[in-house]
């Protein structure tokens, strides 16, 4: 499937972090409220969901297994048609729906991105969520008197370092109100679809993979 025409709507953001040595999960750490990004930061933000995307080899349709209540395919359900107040309620659930997933103490935290949109012509709706793991690194800042080195923590979403996961949910209305899912993992490679985080897309979004495996964006 191609993401031509990709246009981002709301976005809510939370973190999870990663479980201690008693293994117990943590509560997310809550967004407030709905992010306001700049022009230039939505331009940045849509940039990387597409290239993620059409990067074929890394990027899959899977099945939608579950599909009851708090499903995530209920969630994305429940957001679409969702106000402002009550998108950023249900994007919560997204977050406990990831630390309950990620049950191994080897698995980062990360930035929960719950966002909605549509693409395509005629416009297809779609809710997604991305896993960004965080970074720290250095930015060279030029002032009026002199150019300092910043050091920058809890960075995400870099395009050199693919430290992420997308779901991406799209309701197919030509199909009764079903649904198409599509992950990328940047552990998956074209011939080794296993390698592919199964807490992510089957713990947490309840997918797994088509029984042909072909790999398709």
């Amino acid at each position: 499937m191609l993401f031509e025409n990709l246009q981002v709507g709301r976005i809510a953001m939370h973190e999870v972090l990663r479980r201690d040595d008693d293994r117990q999960p943590k509560q997310p750490v809550y967004g407030t409220s709905l992010e306001n990004l700049s022009v230039a930061a939505k331009t940045a933000f849509r940039l990387r969901i597409t290239e993620a995307l059409s990067t074929q080899a890394k990027s899959i349709e899977m099945v939608i297994a579950e599909t009851g209540a708090g499903s995530m395919r209920d969630i994305a359900g429940r957001l679409l048609p969702s106000n402002d107040e009550q998108f950023l309620a249900v994007s919560r659930e997204v977050a406990d729906k990831l630390v309950k997933a990620q049950k191994s103490r080897s698995i980062p935290g990360g930035v929960v991105i719950v966002f909605d949109g549509s693409f395509g012509v005629p416009k297809k709706r779609f809710m997604a969520v991305i896993k960004a793991e965080t970074q720290s690194g250095f930015r060279r800042n030029k002032t009026d008197k002199d150019v300092l080195t910043e050091f920058l923590e809890n960075i995400f979403l870099t395009p050199a370092t693919r430290l992420y996961k997308i779901g991406f949910l799209v309701e197919d209305t030509e199909q009764d109100q079903m649904w198409k899912s599509f992950v990328f993992d940047s552990n998956i490679s074209s011939s080794h679809r296993e390698t592919a985080a199964q807490y992510f897309y089957e713990d947490f979004l309840g997918c797994h993979f088509p029984s042909d495996g072909a790999y398709e964006t």
